[in-house]
């Protein structure tokens, strides 16, 4: 049996009641294939995306529909601040407890982070030990505000589309190049 994990949500919604799964970013037709027309950047990180969800969806981890959450709180703090609501936003990762993001760029002033315990849930090791997928909705024991003030000592800003992509290849694919 699972042990019971303290796992954080972070979202720019201030859900009323619970979290319902969803599809993640990145997973379905529309999205791979705007990914073959993108530019520079967005090309570099879809490219990362759908490689990174071809190999997750050899077991299905990051493909199903499901609520994701971390065991780590300032991840959860820093998507919620990052992540837009339509989820368009581009040229960010989060590498470690740190945002990676391209200049310029506008984040969200207020987010969620929303924080539940539970023995169901699945495991990514090879990929991101630290990331979970719920696959039922999750009735939230608390939820808190998040203020960008709370995260402005973990952001590291790119002034060029270069020096992200680099920063990106190293720590994320590993290359040294």
């Amino acid at each position: 049996m699972k042990s019971i994990k303290t796992l954080f949500h972070g979202s720019p919604h201030d859900i009323k009641d619970k979290i319902l799964p969803s599809e993640p970013s990145g997973s379905v037709p529309s999205q791979i294939k705007k990914a073959v027309f993108a530019a520079d950047i967005e090309k570099v990180t879809q490219i990362y995306t759908i490689t990174r969800n071809n190999q997750r969806k050899k077991r299905g981890f990051k493909t199903q529909k499901a609520v994701f959450a971390t065991d780590i709180e300032k991840i959860a703090q820093i998507y919620a601040i990052t992540r837009d609501k339509q989820r368009k936003r581009k040229g960010w990762f989060i590498f470690n407890d740190e945002l990676h993001i391209l200049n310029p760029f506008n984040l969200n002033e207020v987010g969620y982070v929303y924080v539940f315990s539970t023995s169901n849930y699945l495991e990514d090791p090879e990929n991101n030990p630290n990331q979970f997928a719920i696959k039922r909705e999750i009735n939230p024991e608390y939820k808190y505000l998040v203020k960008l003030d709370d995260i402005k000592d973990n952001i590291i800003e790119y002034d060029t589309k270069e020096k992200f992509v680099k920063s990106m290849k190293k720590l994320i694919l590993g290359n040294k190049n």
